[in-house]
């Protein structure tokens, strides 16, 4: 910084020197847009002899540089990292110089958050002409410890000091160029065509060419209309004559069906091509269409008669071919037994924590200081009431706090279980002091290490949070637990599917159990299904770290805190933020679930009342 600012006649034309090498060098590369005058590096005089030289070689490209904040050499004012509400106050000067973010998203670890987000603004906005990520790929070393097992290592694993521990693990890639989450979200952003409802009630859409330069005849465009999952009308839509920066509007033949439809639209490359083969995926996007409820719910008179016996010490619940047990100390459901197999090792439990992302940096002591991570519960209340002859509710009440501190959440977790074997959770959370925004609000079961396996109706196929979910499709998908792991070189949270209507986790014989929502949050619960527990996944600094628990642990949060950028970028936009200052409920239904009897969606539709 100083030397760019000396006055002295060495150091300029040092700087001149370096500018008229790059541009003589790069001269030819049509992906050069602009000219940069460095990173990070003050301003002064020098700048400005810099951008003579560039300009007496190449004039026919503008120059960027960051740190000329009053832009009196730069062509473009550009800003790192700046939050969205301030990106919209740049964008309503009335300056001739576009607006820039050279960099405006950290992909390091879990994110970035809200790429969606900036590019809505950016595109809204004619001064605002886009922005980088920081940054491509993580640079990571590919090393074997002394069991063999190979992982990617970082600053300070080899000794090295000082060091940056993983900060040079920071891209949307993986050290082999295996796309990151967040590569996949950015494409999606970015995707050249757009589709948008001009007039849903007819079926009128209307599809927009985001490309400056080309139309879209080289593409195939295929519609579904999408029902709870599968497809039940289909069809094509012929992108031609499409100009860069059109638009042009299609009619679908839309038929009524019951059910949550939407309509599902992808775009391939029609060609093959120097980059990419025919059929490699350009752009999709899910417009909603209906959601009819066509739910059938069980009365009493329809349901098993459900016996009881309560003790000081226990409830002793027996239905048609299951028995629940549950703990009159504790208020813990000890047992839940189905036709012989033992659908729970542990839980449900309330959670409140999440292994901090690296985005969570920040706020990371903030939920230490609360105890978040070990958080223990005192029971209040615990009370047992037969509502029906087929129906008993028992209702459960906690403060949460960790030794030696106040307690900061109360829980009161009402289970009805009926005769047919459904068991219906009604969870409330309320604060019991302020608190700080929080990673995760929700509960934790531990299943069996056999049930591995995971069926889902809801967002997919990959991870996806609150502000990083827009690439994620509402469909059906199934995957083994192993599978729904994403192995960040420096181990965090992952793996979390957003929007689910439905979950079961089962064994290889189908033989599990069923999480179906009912209310909450926006449309659906958040779930996590790993092999390893959370403070596992906190404690691990490397992948080989990271030890298995021997169950398959089952998150279902009412929310998730967003992700952000703020290792060194803006915290999570509000809306993103988990703010529990009032009570707030999730209700779920749990069924045993064994799909050898019939197919996920269906089944969840048969409910007690």
């Amino acid at each position: 910084t100083w030397h760019t600012l000396s006055d002295s006649p060495e150091w300029t034309k040092a700087y001149v020197d370096r500018a008229e090498r790059m541009v003589r060098r790069d001269l030819n590369h049509p992906s050069i847009v602009m000219w940069s005058l460095g990173n990070e590096a003050g301003y002064g005089r020098n700048q400005v002899a810099m951008k003579e030289a560039m300009l007496a070689i190449d004039d026919t490209r503008p120059i960027h540089y960051e740190g000329d904040y009053e832009v009196l050499t730069s062509d473009v004012q550009s800003r790192m990292y700046t939050n969205i509400p301030e990106m919209l106050e740049f964008a309503k000067s009335d300056s001739p110089k576009p607006f820039f973010l050279c960099e405006y998203a950290h992909a390091m670890g879990l994110g970035a958050g809200s790429i969606g987000d900036y590019w809505d603004a950016i595109y809204a906005n004619k001064r605002l002409i886009g922005g980088c990520i920081w940054e491509w790929v993580d640079h990571g070393m590919l090393v074997e410890d002394d069991e063999g097992n190979t992982f990617y290592a970082y600053g300070g694993d080899f000794g090295d000091q000082p060091n940056d521990n993983n900060f040079c693990i920071d891209g949307l890639n993986y050290p082999d160029r295996t796309p990151h989450t967040g590569l996949t979200e950015y494409k999606h952003v970015i995707a050249p065509v757009k589709f948008a409802w001009k007039d849903q009630k007819n079926g009128i859409i209307e599809a927009e060419n985001r490309f400056a330069f080309i139309g879209l005849d080289d593409y195939d465009a295929v519609w579904q209309l999408m029902r709870d999952g599968e497809c039940v009308q289909r069809g094509r839509l012929d992108l031609s004559g499409i100009a860069p920066y059109g638009k042009k509007e299609f009619t679908l033949p839309l038929k009524a069906f019951k059910g949550e439809c939407v309509l599902q639209i992808n775009v391939n490359q029609a060609f093959d091509t120097l980059w990419a083969e025919r059929g490699h995926e350009i752009a999709h996007q899910q417009l909603p269409v209906s959601n009819t409820c066509n739910v059938t719910l069980l009365g009493d008179d329809e349901l098993p008669t459900l016996l009881m016996e309560q003790t000081d010490e226990a409830v002793f619940l027996d239905g048609e071919d299951f028995s629940v047990i549950f703990d009159a100390k504790s208020g813990a459901m000890l047992s839940w037994v189905v036709a012989g197999n033992d659908m729970i090792e542990d839980g449900p439990t309330p959670n409140f924590w999440r292994a901090p992302i690296d985005n969570d940096i920040h706020y990371k002591k903030a939920w230490l200081n609360y105890g978040l991570d070990r958080l223990n519960p005192r029971l209040t209340g615990f009370d047992v009431e037969r509502i029906a002859r087929s129906a008993v509710q028992i209702t459960v009440k906690q403060k949460w706090g960790a030794d030696m501190l106040i307690h900061v959440i109360e829980t009161t977790m009402t289970y009805t279980i009926y005769g047919n074997g459904d068991i219906r959770l009604s969870t409330d959370f309320a604060p019991l002091t302020k608190l700080p925004f929080l990673p995760r609000l929700g509960l934790q079961m531990l299943l069996p290490e056999s049930m591995d396996r995971v069926m889902w109706y809801g967002l997919g196929p990959h991870e996806n949070y609150p502000d990083m979910h827009d690439s994620a499709l509402l469909g059906k998908y199934a995957a083994e637990v192993a599978d729904l792991h994403e192995p960040y070189e420096r181990p965090q949270e992952n793996g979390a599917r957003g929007g689910t209507r439905i979950v079961s986790v089962n064994d290889a014989l189908g033989v599990g159990v069923m999480a179906i929502y009912e209310s909450g949050y926006g449309d659906g619960f958040s779930f996590n299904a790993h092999d390893y527990t959370d403070q596992a996944l906190t404690e691990a600094e490397h992948t080989p770290e990271l030890e298995g628990c021997g169950m398959t642990v089952l998150s279902i949060d009412y929310r998730q805190g967003g992700l952000g950028s703020n290792i060194c970028g803006p915290e999570p936009q509000e809306q993103y933020k988990l703010f529990l200052t009032e009570p707030v409920n999730l209700t779920i239904l749990l069924k045993p679930y064994n799909r050898q009897l019939g197919e996920m969606v269906a089944m969840s539709k048969v409910r007690a009342k």
